[in-house]
């Protein structure tokens, strides 16, 4: 489910560009050279015993090994390093920035930054980007946004603009396009704020179990009073 950021929590080393023994191990590496032609404009072509063919631009710097099953690996002049795998799934590690990105054959492609930051963008237009401190964003193709926090915090933010945080210590804010605030705290009190940051008004909100306790008082008062008056009388 590309809507739960619990599937994001392990995808640290998931999207790293991995070199598979059987195209890269030595053993690999060690398969006999059958055939080499040169052609017409400077291209060298090399056939392998086990069908691998490498091609070599030497006017541009590229090196290109197809292997029988499909799997293709490039290697740039600048560095950088294009797989494609038989499934159809395509990796390039951009060498100067150290990035890889993957994109796979549902529509679904990756960016992995250095710092370990992913960014996963989805054919339907939803973003996931798990950042370096733990916080996870997650943009939604509707215009919703939710941010997970690393101390537990999360804020959403509506189609409107209408932006709420709910802090991991029970404050919660809502913050509206034109700068105005409304910050509600765990005790009920509630603080309406401009956008100047003067306080516009405060009150305290009463749950329904404070009404009670509240009316029992009034009535206890009210009884007690008409007792003493009758007393009185």
């Amino acid at each position: 489910d590309n809507n739960s950021q619990n599937n994001n929590n392990n995808d640290t080393n998931m999207f790293d560009m991995v070199f598979l023994p059987q195209y890269h191990s030595s053993m690999a590496n060690m398969i006999r050279l059958i055939k080499q032609d040169i052609t017409e404009d400077g291209k060298i072509i090399k056939q392998y015993e086990n069908n691998k063919k490498e091609i070599i631009f030497p006017n541009s710097g590229l090196r290109k090994e197809i292997y029988p099953d499909g799997y293709q690996i490039s290697y740039f002049k600048n560095k950088d390093i294009k797989q494609i795998y038989p499934d159809g799934k395509d990796v390039y590690l951009y060498a100067k920035n150290n990035t890889i990105v993957t994109k796979f054959p549902n529509g679904l492609k990756v960016f992995k930054f250095s710092n370990g930051q992913i960014e996963k963008n989805f054919p339907d237009g939803t973003k996931i980007i798990n950042y370096a401190d733990g916080t996870i964003r997650n943009v939604y193709n509707d215009g919703v946004e939710e941010i997970f926090f690393n101390d537990g915090s999360l804020q959403k933010v509506d189609k409107n603009g209408i932006i709420t945080v709910e802090y991991s210590d029970g404050i919660q804010d809502t913050i509206y396009p034109d700068g105005s605030k409304i910050r509600k705290f765990p005790d009920g009190k509630i603080t309406k704020i401009n956008s100047d940051g003067s306080i516009i008004e405060q009150w305290i909100k009463f749950f329904w179990l404070e009404y009670i306790y509240l009316a029992w008082i009034l009535i206890y008062l009210n009884n007690y009073i008409i007792i003493r008056l009758y007393i009185n009388i």
